[in-house]
């Protein structure tokens, strides 16, 4: 008796779901990397921009830093260095660059079935350039190298899964914790930045604060970007890649993909690949409204 008709075809094309324990290694290793990025750059805008100060107007400095980084407050003093080396060696502060580098290769390692080679190798890399690195006397002044690679690592372990790795659950599960994450920490940088100025943010920045808004743009890595579009006149603008409103919309268009069914994640995937310039810009000015909105 003759099978019936595409009776393999269906067979094969089973719905296989992916274990949760790896999905949820995937999405924190994708939020540990972009939370060291971070705090990387965030650390190394506010260094600059201390050297470039009198110690008087620097003192507040690194109060923000912590509430800019959520890393909790310090009682009494807070001394430079120590603080530097508390937010970037520290292994016992869960939020420092080398415990959220090593937390992201420990969950990547758990998930190694779902990554390609190239995506382990280049964050064992830089997991071992990083856990070799000591706080020496007077490395603060020489800091910037160090930065600069947590940021060029994270950057190429993102390029290198974009284009080595199938865009399946995994990918999307994995760009989910990156905007998630990226959209939290933008969101308690500009809140601390808010709270620090000294006039309404509606009126014209004065020049004691401009230097301010420029670590605020370099902060978010988008200092470049806005300058190309409006040079010295501040203003928001949804189309910068590490904008509040550019990071969310990612992370909304991740979500069908992983809770639909496999009819909805087909559809939704045609969906974004298929929208027109015009349809895409009206994609962000409903985001836009939905984020003013909350």
């Amino acid at each position: 008796m003759r099978p019936p008709r595409n009776y393999f075809v269906r067979s094969f094309q089973r719905e296989t779901g992916m274990l949760s324990r790896v999905a949820d290694g995937l999405y924190w290793m994708s939020r540990y990397l972009e939370r060291a990025e971070h705090s990387a750059r965030l650390v190394d805008v506010e260094l600059q921009l201390w050297l470039d100060q009198s110690p008087d107007a620097g003192a507040g400095r690194w109060r923000f830093l912590l509430d800019a980084l959520s890393a909790g407050a310090e009682k009494g003093p807070v001394d430079p260095t120590s603080l530097v080396d508390k937010l970037v060696f520290s292994r016992e502060h869960p939020s420092s660059i080398v415990s959220c580098i090593a937390a992201a290769r420990e969950n990547l390692r758990q998930g190694r079935e779902q990554c390609s080679s190239e995506m382990w190798e280049q964050l064992n890399r830089l997991y071992l350039e990083i856990i070799g690195k000591k706080p020496e006397d007077g490395w603060i002044l020489n800091s910037h190298r160090f930065f600069w690679m947590v940021e060029e690592g994270a950057h190429l372990f993102q390029g290198i899964t974009d284009s080595t790795m199938s865009h399946g659950e995994g990918w999307q599960y994995i760009q989910l914790g990156r905007y998630v994450e990226r959209a939290d920490t933008l969101a308690a940088f500009i809140g601390a930045h808010f709270k620090r100025l000294a006039q309404p943010p509606d009126q014209a920045v004065e020049a004691a604060a401009y230097l301010e808004w420029i670590g605020l743009l370099r902060g978010c890595g988008a200092f470049e970007a806005y300058c190309k579009v409006y040079t010295a006149e501040i203003r928001g603008d949804s189309s910068v890649a590490r904008g509040g409103i550019f990071s969310v919309e990612p992370g909304f268009s991740a979500l069908p993909a992983l809770f639909g069914g496999p009819h909805q994640r087909g559809a939704a995937h045609h969906r974004r690949s298929d929208r027109t310039p015009r349809e895409l810009a009206d994609s962000r000015s409903r985001t836009a409204a939905g984020a003013a909105q909350l």
